[in-house]
């Protein structure tokens, strides 16, 4: 499990919370994870904590829901079954076994759509770009190029699949092909700063 910074806290302010409000932000981790909710309502569990008696901010409610994610993603992405889940939360030493119950409750309840919409997620995932280089060429003689002593663009792009393994990738353009290209990088770019 990749543990942040605050892991520890985030977890001693979730044993803090009254067992039905546990349940309820596990159901709602779950649904984020399923895609079937955009965003925790993370200011209304405050309100409805902090109305129980619990000292607590809106931050260390979102924290509890980091942790939460985190648990649910990895013992989905790892098909671990509940007792092996139990028993990697209870190493973790920081987790009370009322907390625990609760989760691998909700993971018993939701496991096998969660691993199917992981399994969905690898399947979909296309790899991370790594390196992109570009270099300036021009063809000085060629048996079989027509088009000598014009420039071209040869493209070097590294590209990490889902497994981790890098790859390199190679081609050659045109100067107009790497126009349009470079066009249509910044227009993806500035969807992806909209997303």
């Amino acid at each position: 499990m990749n543990l942040f910074t605050g892991w520890h806290t985030a977890v001693q302010h979730l044993n803090q919370y009254p067992e039905n409000l546990t349940a309820e932000l596990c159901q709602e981790v779950i649904a984020l994870l399923q895609y079937s909710k955009g965003q925790i309502d993370v200011e209304n569990f405050t309100q409805s904590l902090q109305s129980c008696g619990v000292d607590c901010s809106t931050k260390s409610v979102q924290e509890a829901a980091n942790v939460l994610t985190c648990v649910f993603r990895h013992a989905a992405e790892s098909k671990l079954d509940p007792e092996k889940l139990k028993s990697q939360l209870r190493d973790a030493v920081t987790w009370s076994e009322s907390t625990v119950a609760i989760v691998i409750k909700a993971w018993s309840d939701q496991k096998s759509h969660l691993i199917s919409v992981a399994d969905a997620y690898k399947a979909l995932n296309v790899g991370k770009l790594v390196d992109f280089k570009w270099k300036l060429g021009l063809a000085m003689s060629s048996s079989s190029c027509k088009n000598l002593n014009s420039p071209y663009i040869v493209v070097s792009m590294k590209i990490a699949s889902p497994s981790g393994e890098v790859q390199l990738q190679s081609f050659e353009m045109t100067v107009p092909e790497f126009k349009h290209f470079s066009k249509q990088m910044k227009d993806m770019a500035a969807v992806m700063e909209t997303v």
